[in-house]
């Protein structure tokens, strides 16, 4: 870790991917407003099926490169186990630039399963 800043979460931008999927259910939306109807698949206009409920696909991609993820870390001083932790509230694992945790000793870091799975999936 050579950077000192920390960025938080809420100020990065969109990803073009979550740009792209958020088009996609407005205009799935105004469709049905304007046609009263509703003949498009939703499925196929950025939502899916979870359960036998639509959710929004959020993403197909990380939510910054990796570099930026680096430097995006919590300053928890217990176990990263709830949402006061700024890395669980965004949905990200603990990393070696966290304060106390490291991304080694709290219940918000990865696995070495997961770890395994991320690597090999590259």
């Amino acid at each position: 870790m050579t950077s000192t800043k920390y960025v938080p979460v809420n100020t990065l931008p969109p990803t073009c991917s979550s740009a792209h999927y958020h088009s996609l259910r407005v205009y799935l939306q105004v469709h049905e407003w304007i046609t009263k109807d509703n003949n498009l698949n939703p499925l196929e206009w950025g939502w899916k099926s979870d359960s036998g409920l639509l959710m929004p696909v959020q993403t197909n991609m990380p939510p910054a490169p990796d570099d930026l993820l680096k430097i995006i870390r919590c300053c928890c001083k217990t176990n990263c186990d709830s949402k006061r932790c700024t890395c669980r509230r965004h949905g990200l694992d603990c990393s070696s630039g966290c304060g106390e945790c490291r991304g080694i000793s709290c219940t918000n870091a990865q696995t070495v399963e997961e770890q395994d799975l991320m690597e090999d999936s590259l």
